[in-house]
């Protein structure tokens, strides 16, 4: 076995001392470089809710009604077809009635306020 000198444990000393500095530089950079992402992803990320799902009578159409977590503000789609209708105030209660296959009312209930949507598919 060889003995070691100063400069075998000189140089050790060095690349230990490189290594951590680089693993400090990096514990500091990296977590600052990641937070714009980490903020967007937690205040731009959108999310869907199902709230009220309803088939016309022999099952020919649907009307869907989702809530959109979008910031700042959720939104409700009425999605039915290829169309989509985007209203900004949460309802408390929701209600489709539907007339025929063809005809359909979605009413939406906020308080002792009610907004009465037809709906009529080509």
């Amino acid at each position: 076995m060889n003995p070691r000198t100063d400069h075998e444990d000189e140089i050790d000393i060095r690349k230990t001392k490189n290594l951590t500095g680089i693993g400090c530089l990096l514990a500091v950079v990296l977590p600052i470089l990641l937070l714009p992402f980490i903020i967007g992803w937690l205040f731009f990320r959108t999310g869907e809710t199902t709230l009220e799902i309803s088939s016309s009578p022999h099952d020919v159409h649907t009307i869907e009604v989702v809530k959109v977590d979008e910031f700042p503000d959720p939104v409700i789609d009425i999605r039915y077809g290829d169309q989509v209708m985007t209203k900004t105030k949460i309802p408390d209660e929701i209600k489709i009635d539907w007339e025929s296959d063809q005809k359909a009312t979605v009413t939406l209930i906020k308080g002792d306020r009610k907004q009465t949507i037809p709906i009529i598919f080509d």
